[in-house]
């Protein structure tokens, strides 16, 4: 098949670029992918305000009864949420803020409309959680 098969990151990207450079090869994918993967693979480390929000929304799920699969999702959804909006403080999320990432995010990556209502109902019943007044759109 004359292809070549690597490891999806970082690394392998760079490697690519280096070799198209010095052997002159035609890789007219690689901007694309680079692009790809700086928007799909993001840092998901977050501060200890919202490591502290996500621990405590971990515990009122565990409260209100919901199931551990559930409770998994919905801990991920908003770790990849606030990971997203890493220079955004929780207090200042607005709707706008929850658009913006349904489309960078979720619609250019072209995940599915099922893990794209699994993070918005996350990310509605976090805010709800917490008391804010964020009126989420329904997408």
């Amino acid at each position: 098949m004359h292809c070549w098969h690597l490891p999806y990151d970082e690394n392998s990207l760079k490697e690519l670029g280096s070799m198209k450079a010095e052997m002159e090869l035609e890789i007219p994918e690689l901007s694309g992918l680079k692009e790809e993967r700086a928007t799909r693979y993001f840092d998901r480390r977050l501060t200890g305000e919202k490591e502290e929000a996500i621990r405590a929304f971990g515990q009122y799920m565990e409260v209100q009864r919901y199931s551990e699969r559930t409770r998994a999702s919905y801990l991920d959804a908003i770790t990849t949420f606030l990971s997203f909006l890493r220079s955004r403080e929780i207090e200042e999320i607005t709707n706008e803020d929850v658009l913006d990432f349904n489309y960078r995010y979720i619609i250019k990556n072209k995940f599915s409309a099922s893990y794209q209502n699994q993070i918005i109902s996350a990310i509605k019943l976090f805010f709800k959680a917490f008391s804010r007044k964020i009126c989420i759109l329904k997408i």
